[in-house]
């Protein structure tokens, strides 16, 4: 018999965490480098959610930027630093895709991100809901933790570990815990690993509740889950054309669809 709290067998099996759930990367501008920096899932074509801590770096001249030529001051960000993302393809084939776009959160842990068309890989979307979990809940996140890239000059190694982790929420918090994560927020007692930043939560019916924001060093059972519900205007007013003739995306839309309709999905078991 299935385990009624775990996530995804159909999902799992077919291959579609793999280009749902994506590993992020950023590169150095000076050397050329890449160094894991979280994680990131698609909500719509081309559009991603994950952590705004995962953009916040020391090469970042703007919280919002634009590569589109559009913007003179997001040129020189440009080329500062860049994004990328490594998304794994139905065949397991991978293709590395450009951040071109993000918007950041100023109220919560959420960034949004456009990244470039696919060639290859396809692009299963996340449902989300805006109903945090209760206490007591069985919660699950799909991440890309402790990524490692071996570059020797001449080719670049990029070993993804990817994995499925349970946990049990403790605390839910309205209006956030403390100076570090003051906004609506969750507890939870699986450890988000380094990489595993922006990576989804998943509630026990497959659709996502929250982003993984932080572990505290030394404390394996203490990790706090920003709730997608944190910042519901959080979004894109300029897009190109989307499927539906629309050119805005806010998370509150994509949480009114998601609770609009849930996928059939079966279950499967996950790793603590």
């Amino acid at each position: 018999m299935p385990d009624k709290y775990s996530v995804i067998d159909d999902f799992n099996r077919q291959g579609d965490v793999g280009q749902s759930i994506v590993a992020m990367f950023e590169i150095d501008p000076d050397d050329g480098k890449w160094a894991a920096t979280g994680t990131g899932f698609f909500v719509a074509k081309d559009i991603l959610i994950t952590a705004r801590h995962v953009f916040e770096h020391k090469f970042s001249l703007k919280r919002s930027y634009a590569w589109d030529g559009s913007d003179p001051d997001a040129k020189e960000a440009a080329q500062v630093f860049r994004h990328v993302i490594v998304q794994q393809s139905a065949d397991g084939t991978h293709e590395i895709r450009q951040v071109i776009r993000s918007v950041m959160s100023a109220r919560a842990d959420i960034c949004m991100v456009k990244v470039e068309p696919a060639k290859v890989a396809g692009q299963p979307c996340l449902p989300l809901t805006g109903k945090l979990p209760q206490v007591g809940d069985t919660v699950f996140t799909y991440a890309f933790p402790e990524s490692t890239i071996v570059e020797d000059g001449k080719k670049r190694e990029i070993w993804l570990n990817g994995g499925f982790y349970r946990g049990i929420v403790h605390e839910v918090s309205l209006s956030g815990i403390g100076t570090m994560t003051p906004w609506q927020n969750f507890r939870v007692d699986f450890h988000i690993h380094g990489g595993a930043s922006g990576g989804p939560v998943f509630n026990a019916s497959g659709r996502v509740v929250g982003i993984n924001c932080t572990s505290f060093d030394g404390q394996t059972d203490l990790s706090f889950v920003t709730s997608i519900g944190s910042d519901r205007e959080l979004g894109f007013d300029d897009l190109d054309e989307l499927e539906d003739g629309n050119v805005h995306l806010t998370i509150n839309e994509l949480v009114k669809a998601g609770d609009a309709k849930m996928p059939p999905w079966k279950h499967n078991k996950a790793r603590r």
